[in-house]
């Protein structure tokens, strides 16, 4: 009996020891958590002390977190002020405005229509409004609605306030807000109801996004603490809360418990908003040939070797400062809403510490930019008469422009350069010349330079 009992302790001490290396290898092989969980007590009180750290070094007013998974909330943490007093803090339900972030709800409803058959992605811009976007002196192509979800138009606003083609459809990603403002003008007109109370009722209430809504231009949010009011760089308060986005590019408030609801919806194939062929379009890459794919209002999270890891948008405008994330394959999204400018530094230290928490594992590093090289850059570029040559000499990249003498072309980014003088004098007189000097932007597209963008006008590579 009692050789019996220690047969089946053993048995028993060897299950367990079995299924502990099981599961160490589990987490040796995978690295991560395949479906995050809710965090433990400990945990929990380590990350919202990491978020307090973060959001006091860079001198946050006020925040708000969020992490949901499919099933709903999974966890959130408020940190700093909501309001001028010290009894005002952001909770779960503070409003906070969204800025840019509203865009996102603009594209659902652009899809919802798709998908009831009153437009397609494909359908041109001009027809649906009523008027010609189009430059006919640059293509015959007409400006579809995808190119106005993936900023890719070509539309931009000149120095007079005008808005203008400035290059060829789908050829280039250049962020606007004013393509989203056609779009929430198209949505009205297909619609025949004001762009807020639809997407009030199309997307809002269906999402189960209570305490959420678009306000008219011309209205401010009430002055309460359950809206985060704005603060400037400098921690003091905005006298002026009236966001200065349009309609479908702005104008937006939303709570970190309603997002949650938003995401839950991405996270579960569209949920109660959007079908999950019309959820999964979202996400796919929509036009090919730039250098970083584009989805459809989205924008992409890609890893070191450019695969598509997760998808967010941020907003950012004088006391707001948002980003919304969402990684389909850990079933995971993280809300981080402030009060102040978007702030990169501390958002994507948040992001990290938040993703990190539920993932199990690192964020992934985002590809570096490929640098545009000399060689690629070489050639003649025409508009109408004028004429631009990019030509090398002793090893300087250097550009000859219209009725000028040669200058010298300095990096300002992986695409963007500056024209200075060949022979600089001092230093001071660099940095004066490179802050002060126009942008000349060249368009890759298929991995070669097809032209360039010189004062607002394109010339197209000969």
């Amino acid at each position: 009996m009692a050789h019996d009992t220690i047969l089946k302790l053993q048995r028993s001490q060897c299950f367990g020891l079995s299924l502990a290396i099981i599961a160490i290898l589990t987490l040796i092989l995978t690295g991560c958590r395949s479906v995050p969980v809710p965090l433990d007590t400990a945990e929990e009180v380590s990350l919202n002390e990491r978020l307090d750290q973060l959001a006091h070094e860079a001198d946050i007013p006020g925040a708000a977190f969020a992490a949901v998974g499919r099933e709903g909330l999974l966890w959130h943490h408020e940190f700093g002020l909501a309001g001028e007093t010290a009894d005002c803090k952001p909770t779960i339900d503070t409003q906070f405005a969204l800025a840019s972030f509203s865009k996102v709800f603009a594209g659902v409803v652009i899809l919802q229509l798709v998908e009831k058959g009153l437009l397609s992605l494909d359908s041109s811009a001009s027809e649906l409004l009523g008027r010609s976007l189009e430059d006919p002196e640059l293509t015959s192509d007409p400006i579809t609605i995808r190119h106005l979800l993936t900023h890719t138009s070509g539309l931009a606003v000149d120095e007079e306030g005008y808005l203008v083609q400035r290059l060829p459809a789908g050829i280039h990603y250049e962020y606007t807000n004013e393509g989203f403002s056609l779009l929430a003008e198209i949505i009205e007109r297909v619609e025949g109801n004001p762009y807020q109370q639809i997407v009030r009722d199309r997307v809002f209430l269906p999402a189960g996004m209570e305490r959420s809504l678009v306000l008219a231009p011309e209205v401010a949010p009430p002055k309460e603490c359950a809206v985060a009011i704005g603060f400037d760089r400098s921690g003091r308060p905005l006298e002026s809360p009236v966001e200065r986005l349009p309609l479908g590019a702005g104008r937006a408030y939303s709570t970190s418990s309603d997002l949650s609801a938003f995401l839950q919806c991405f996270l579960n194939g569209g949920g109660a908003i959007l079908s999950a062929a019309s959820s999964e379009s979202m996400t796919v890459p929509q036009s090919g040939g730039l250098d970083t794919p584009r989805l459809l209002v989205w924008e992409p999270l890609l890893d070191q070797k450019r695969r598509l890891v997760g998808y967010h948008h941020a907003g950012s405008s004088d006391g707001i400062g948002v980003d919304v994330l969402v990684y389909p394959k850990k079933q995971l999204g993280i809300i981080v809403l402030t009060n102040t400018m978007f702030h990169p530094s501390f958002q994507h230290a948040a992001r990290n510490a938040i993703y990190e928490a539920f993932a199990g594992d690192s964020h992934p590093v985002p590809p570096a930019p490929r640098w545009l090289s000399p060689d690629e850059a070489e050639g003649h570029y025409q508009r109408d008469d004028r004429k631009i040559r990019v030509f090398q000499h002793d090893d300087v990249l250097l550009v000859q422009l219209p009725g000028r003498a040669p200058q010298r072309l300095a990096a300002v980014s992986a695409v963007e350069f500056t024209p200075m003088p060949i022979h600089p004098g001092s230093q001071l007189e660099t940095a004066l010349a490179r802050a002060s000097g126009s942008i000349m932007e060249f368009i890759r597209f298929d991995g070669e330079v097809t032209g360039l963008v010189w004062e607002d006008e394109y010339y197209e590579r000969e």
